[in-house]
């Protein structure tokens, strides 16, 4: 048969089942353009849940808190946890890039117009906004001015503000009582973002937060701190380097204090990586299926189309 004669043939078919061939060769299209338009909006809801995850339980923060001494160094010098360490991790050419903020924190009840509430009361750094990612719905940060002042002024999570307030009244410049001690409301933090259990009291929404000059001036006077944050800058290899900056500090900690183990290092994405790689998996699941979906009817299109032809072939 010509090259001619092969075209006549095709184009004689074409003519004999127009219809259907369309049919079959838009479900073939469509399915490829279904195909490749759910794999880019997977992927892109694989990566946002990624971020979303670690912003939520903070992934690329590493906590320090205060320890026990150890029973074998009990004999030994050491010293608390304070405001100097945090210094020596800002000098450290390792934590260059990252934010470094410390706290003072208890758990404590706070006072308003006959109503009262349980909260973590916290002395924070100047950078805490920067470093925790906090977002006002009303009001403003602690100045620099609060903090050299040790001026009694406080931020409150949403939570608090909900229960103290009833959400009808902003609470903005109004007067809280915490540890006998009256605070002045100049901001009021928007809700954030949480995994995990609800009935901590150190979340976000729950907390009274003060300049920490200002806890200890008023509540606690002395250098310690409760806490030290290190946050790194969070990118697709984050897992990888965490576990080598918490041994670096972990290092610089053990130098700073007599090589005494009088705290702790923490990682909030402990345990929370089984969800995440759970979450991953379902949505690499859920693009295979629709894939394979996508060329199933793509298949069944052209294998009805054929058989049609072959049909009237034989007829």
């Amino acid at each position: 048969m010509s090259l001619y004669d092969l075209f006549q043939t095709i184009y004689g078919n074409f003519n004999q089942s127009r219809g259907r061939f369309i049919l079959t060769l838009s479900g073939i299209t469509l399915g490829v353009s279904l195909l490749v338009l759910v794999g880019c909006f997977l992927e892109s809801a694989d990566v946002s849940f990624t971020q979303t995850h670690q912003e939520a339980i903070e992934a690329n923060l590493i906590t320090v808190v205060h320890d026990l001494v150890p029973t074998k160094d009990m004999k030994r010098t050491s010293k608390p946890l304070e405001q100097y360490d945090a210094s020596a991790v800002e000098r450290s050419p390792h934590f260059h890039n990252a934010l470094i903020g410390y706290e003072r924190r208890m758990i404590t009840t706070a006072f308003y117009q006959g109503k009262s509430k349980n909260v973590s009361f916290n002395g924070i750094s100047f950078d805490a906004p920067r470093l925790y990612s906090l977002k006002l719905q009303a009001g403003r940060f602690f100045s620099a001015e609060d903090f050299a002042q040790n001026r009694r002024v406080c931020i409150i999570g949403n939570e608090v503000w909900r229960d103290l307030g009833g959400e009808t009244k902003s609470l903005l410049h109004e007067v809280i009582t915490v540890q006998q001690t009256p605070f002045r409301i100049v901001g009021i933090l928007k809700p954030k973002l949480y995994m995990g259990k609800t009935s901590d009291l150190t979340l976000w929404d729950r907390r009274i937060v003060i300049p920490v000059s200002s806890f200890r001036a008023h509540i606690r006077p002395s250098t310690a701190i409760d806490i030290l944050f290190v946050r790194v800058q969070a990118d697709q290899h984050l897992s990888s380097t965490m576990g080598f900056l918490k041994t670096t500090l972990e290092r610089l900690m053990l130098t700073r204090h007599y090589h005494v183990a009088n705290f702790r290092l923490l990682n909030p994405d402990e345990g929370d990586d089984e969800m995440g790689n759970l979450m991953g998996t379902v949505i690499r699941i859920l693009f295979v299926g629709i894939a394979s979906l996508a060329l199933l009817v793509g298949r069944n299109q052209y294998h009805e189309h054929h058989a049609h032809h072959s049909h009237g072939k034989n007829t």
